[in-house]
C-alpha cells in the first residue's frame, strides 16, 4: 500500500514537471496541395489526392471535412451517399465512415477517422479519394477546396483553403476526328535535409532525405541523388507513404571537406524522368575542436542564466522521477 501511495505521488510530480516544460503551440492547417491542379474542365475523375499538414492531433472518432464548390458535381447525380469508405485512404488514420452532404452553396465530404494499430494520430497527412466520382465544371476557372479538422463532437478545430488551382475549360468545338494529345507529367522530387547553406561535418556519414511524388497516372519507381552537381547519380532508398507520395533517403559516406551541390531526379513507372532542379548547396567542414565549458557560480549568473539553470534542473528532476516511478512499478 505504501509503495502504491509513493508511486501516485511521484507520478503526479512527473505530470506537473512535464506540463511546466511543454510550450504552447498554435494549431493551423498548412502545406495544402491537390492533384486537381493538373486537370481539365468537363471531365470526370475518380482518383484525387489532397495533402496537408494538420496542427492538431485527432483521436479516433475525429473527422476531416473536405468542402467542394457547387460547380463540382458528383457523377452520376444521386450517388452521393454511396461512397465506399474502403476506397478512401488517409495516410495517418483509417476511414471508418465516409458521407457526403449537399448544401445550397457547397458539398461536404466528411471522413470519420479510426485509430491505426490502436494509436490516435493525425498531423501530416494525405487524403486519397480513390472512389469519389467527380465531374469538373466545363467552364474551367480557378478554384479552392476548404479543409476542416473536427473533434468527436463535430466541433471545428482548424480550417484552411487548399492552394488555388486552375482548370482548363473544355473545348466544345473539338471535332470527333480531332485527336487529343496526352500531357506527360514527369514525377517530382525534393530534398528536405539538408537545407540550402547547411554545414555538414567532414568524415562523418550524413543521411540525405527527401520526398517524391507523381501527379500523373503512374507511381514513382526510383529517386536518384547526385552530390557533385549532377555529374554522377546514385539510387536512393525509396519508401512509399500513401498513394503517389513517397519519402526517400541516401547515406552520404564520410564526405570530404568542400562545397557541394546536391541534386535529385525521380523516375516513374512509365519511364518519365524529372529534369533536376538547381539543387541544394552545402558546405562540408572539419569538426571544430570542442571548447570546455566552465559554468559560472550561481552568485555571478544573470537573471536569464538563472532561469536557464532552473529549467535544466527541472528537466533533471523530471528524468529522475520518471526512473523512480519505473523502478517502483516493476517491484510491485
Amino acid at each position: 500500500m505504501r509503495k502504491g501511495f509513493y508511486i501516485c505521488i511521484f507520478a503526479g510530480l512527473v505530470a506537473v514537471f512535464s506540463l511546466a516544460l511543454v510550450p504552447n503551440q498554435a494549431q493551423a492547417i498548412t502545406n495544402t496541395s491537390s492533384t486537381l491542379s493538373t486537370s481539365y474542365g468537363g471531365r470526370t475523375d475518380t482518383d484525387h489526392l489532397l495533402s496537408f499538414t494538420a496542427g492538431a492531433t485527432l483521436v479516433a472518432g475525429g473527422r476531416i471535412a473536405i468542402i467542394f464548390p457547387t460547380s463540382f458535381q458528383f457523377d452520376p447525380p444521386g450517388t452521393e451517399n454511396a461512397i465506399a469508405s474502403g476506397s478512401i485512404t488517409v495516410s495517418s488514420a483509417t476511414v471508418a465512415t465516409a458521407t457526403l452532404s449537399v448544401g445550397a452553396n457547397d458539398q461536404t465530404l466528411t471522413l470519420w477517422l479510426a485509430a491505426v494499430d490502436g494509436v490516435d494520430a493525425l498531423n501530416t497527412t494525405t487524403v486519397h479519394l480513390a472512389g469519389l466520382s467527380m465531374a469538373y465544371p466545363a467552364s474551367g476557372g480557378t478554384h479552392t477546396l476548404a479543409i476542416q479538422t473536427k473533434d468527436t463532437s463535430a466541433a471545428v478545430i482548424e480550417e484552411a483553403s487548399s492552394t488555388a488551382f486552375t482548370l482548363i475549360a473544355a473545348n466544345v468545338a473539338v471535332s470527333q476526328t480531332q485527336s487529343i494529345q496526352t500531357v506527360v507529367t514527369p514525377p517530382s522530387s525534393k530534398i528536405t535535409s539538408p537545407t540550402a547553406g547547411a554545414s555538414i561535418a567532414a568524415g562523418q556519414d550524413y543521411v540525405i532525405k527527401g520526398t517524391a511524388a507523381d501527379l500523373g497516372v503512374k507511381d514513382v519507381s526510383k529517386v536518384e541523388v547526385s552530390v557533385d552537381g549532377g555529374s554522377t547519380w546514385i539510387t536512393a532508398n525509396l519508401t512509399k507513404v500513401s498513394g503517389s507520395n513517397f519519402t526517400w533517403e541516401y547515406t552520404w559516406k564520410a564526405p570530404a571537406e568542400g562545397i557541394y551541390t546536391i541534386k535529385t531526379r525521380a523516375t516513374d513507372t512509365a519511364g518519365n524522368v524529372e529534369s533536376p532542379a538547381s539543387g541544394v548547396k552545402v558546405t562540408v567542414t572539419a569538426a571544430p575542436t570542442p571548447v570546455p565549458v566552465v559554468e559560472k557560480p550561481i552568485s555571478e549568473m544573470t537573471t536569464s542564466e538563472l532561469q536557464a539553470k532552473i529549467t535544466q534542473l527541472q528537466q533533471t528532476v523530471l528524468a529522475l522521477l520518471q526512473q523512480l516511478v519505473s523502478i517502483l512499478t516493476q517491484q510491485l
